[in-house]
């Protein structure tokens, strides 16, 4: 008997029991899955690659990585592996971790998974890499602006259950930085406060994912997503790399651009069928003119981009 991973699950249930209280209805951990209390995501698919992503809980101060094998398989059952290695969720990532698995074949399904040092896995996610040109159809569930605090989070459940569903495209307000007065319907006992620092958004994206249909959405389907203000906003003194680099740790997306993580905006294409723009009209807003007094959207940079991708597709 592995009297660590006991000790380490009782822990945890002990803290959870405590503030569970705190929580307002439909608001848990996935306790079965200790420490991968967060599930898995997948996204950013490309013809050959996708990102896998998970979460370790620690407790206390931790700052000792932890060291995590992937795998990604053909089947549930994991018997017909085709890619695996080893991935470490660093604490100076909040203890996420991504891998852009490659070489894999277009408009496949595959299973994929994490596991400890100790032998404890993790959910089985549901990976998808984008379709071949000779592709005839494909389905994306749209979503946006989805606050914890104004419902409950049923659509992303039907998003888990329906098998016609290739990809989920989030516009945008994932997270909310903050608790609209006007719509406090599922509120937790402690007082939401504002986000104003790296830690507040680490904190604010955690707490989403204990949303267990949001971790349903994000396990079984593949997430295209992009940020808006209430993901980017930052109350003073705060900066806006605060709220940008917990976007990247946590939601299963590759940095287009690492010298500057601000330029989310990326393309992805579906065979011969459709282009796929995901822009950013929130952090680039007002900043240049594309003319004498007329300011631009979308800043000069990411207009040229666009324009270009549209003339090409």
């Amino acid at each position: 008997m592995n009297t660590r991973k006991i000790s380490f699950s009782l822990v945890f249930i002990m803290i959870y029991a405590l503030v569970r209280g705190q929580y307002p209805p439909n608001i848990y951990a996935d306790t079965a899955y200790a420490p991968f209390y967060y599930s898995v995501a997948s996204g950013d698919p490309m013809l050959d690659r996708v990102i896998i992503w998970t979460k370790v809980a620690t407790f206390g101060d931790s700052i000792t990585p932890v060291l995590l094998k992937w795998a990604v398989a053909a089947d549930t059952n994991f018997t017909v592996v085709v890619q695996q290695g080893l991935i470490t969720a660093k604490p100076e990532e909040d203890f996420t971790a991504k891998v852009d698995v490659t070489k894999l074949t277009a408009g496949h399904k595959y299973y994929y998974r994490f596991q400890t040092a100790s032998g404890r896995l993790s959910q089985t996610g549901i990976a998808r890499t984008l379709p071949p040109d000779t592709v005839k159809q494909f389905k994306l569930a749209v979503v946006s602006c989805s606050s914890i605090w104004a419902g409950y989070f049923n659509t992303y459940k039907r998003i888990a259950e329906r098998e016609d569903i290739d990809f989920v495209v989030h516009l945008g307000d994932y997270v909310y930085d903050y608790a609209d007065d006007h719509q406090l319907n599922r509120m937790p006992a402690a007082p939401v406060k504002d986000c104003a620092s790296l830690r507040d958004w680490c904190e604010r994206h955690t707490y989403y994912l204990l949303d267990p249909d949001l971790r349903a959405a994000r396990q079984n389907k593949t997430w295209i997503a992009e940020w808006d203000n209430h993901d980017s906003d930052v109350e003073a003194p705060g900066k806006p790399e605060e709220a940008i680099m917990p976007f990247y740790w946590y939601l299963p997306i590759r940095m287009p651009d690492a010298t500057h993580p601000e330029k989310i905006y990326r393309r992805f294409q579906f065979g011969n069928l459709a282009d796929l723009n995901m822009i950013d009209m929130h952090l680039f807003r007002g900043k240049e003119e594309y003319a004498e007094g007329r300011k631009s959207v979308l800043g000069l940079e990411q207009d040229a981009w666009l324009k270009a991708n549209l003339i090409k597709s």
